[in-house]
């Protein structure tokens, strides 16, 4: 007799609550620690024991062929120590979907480059935190990692919703742009950060904003910066900028 629960997968996998919860956290946030999910499912910080269980989790999940993993070099004080950043296969995105914590927009972790690793948990960090204001706030979050290459080139765009106002009127849209790297590859005085985002300029309020998107033209730009350093070198480039890019301009 075939099974058919929806909590079996292809080859006999089971979904029990563990996996499910790290599943769907994967599928969420695309590229996390151990650290970082052992504290998204606990909601506090994590101790020894809930750092074990999250990885006997997730090395059943990696021997399943359903989490893949990469190691990266993590900063602790002053020193340096290995570890891995986790996110779903191609295979673990299609089970996922059937089983209903993930969709087409779901990104793949398989063959991910090692040289962008910390750039990714840059961003999902920005996610985790983003998603938490909203939930306390009573907002709604819409987030998009996936199909980004358009006019611009974010590196997520999210809409906030809140439903507590008018409907057609209740959703700010924001573009992200994470800089991780040091500021630099300056042309013509102006550095590369800044040619990118001097092409947000024309984009707002445009049609090919509305064609792009289809469900809005005008947009908030959030600039993240790693370091008071490069908040403060980026803010001396921008003087002479237009007014427009005095936006959101953020430090992890």
């Amino acid at each position: 007799m075939t099974n058919h629960s929806p909590l079996v997968g292809q080859h006999g996998f089971r979904l029990t609550k563990a996996k499910r919860d790290v599943l769907e956290l994967l599928a969420k946030y695309f590229c996390l620690r151990t650290c970082d999910i052992a504290q998204l499912l606990r909601s506090r910080s994590p101790n020894a024991s809930d750092l074990r269980s999250v990885r006997r989790t997730l090395q059943i999940l990696r021997s399943e062929n359903y989490v893949h993993r990469v190691s990266f070099l993590a900063a602790l004080s002053e020193s340096w120590f290995p570890d891995f950043a986790h996110g779903l296969s191609d295979h673990g995105v299609k089970e996922a979907i059937r089983f209903g914590y993930a969709t087409a927009a779901t990104k793949t972790f398989d063959e991910h480059s090692h040289r962008t690793i910390d750039h990714e948990l840059a961003i999902s960090s920005f996610h985790i935190k983003l998603a938490e204001s909203c939930k306390a706030q009573g907002l709604e979050l819409f987030w998009r990692q996936i199909d980004l290459k358009k006019t611009v080139n974010p590196d997520a765009l999210f809409a906030i919703t809140d439903p507590r106002q008018p409907e057609g009127r209740n959703t700010t849209y924001h573009f992200l742009e994470l800089e991780h790297s040091k500021l630099g590859c300056y042309r013509d005085g102006t550095s590369q950060l800044m040619r990118k985002l001097n092409a947000y300029h024309p984009y707002y309020d445009s049609h090919a904003c509305l064609a792009d998107w289809k469900d809005f033209r005008q947009f908030k730009l959030i600039v993240v910066l790693g370091t008071e350093e490069k908040q403060s070198n980026f803010l001396r480039d921008l003087t002479p900028a237009p007014c427009w890019l005095m936006t959101d301009i953020l430090t992890r």
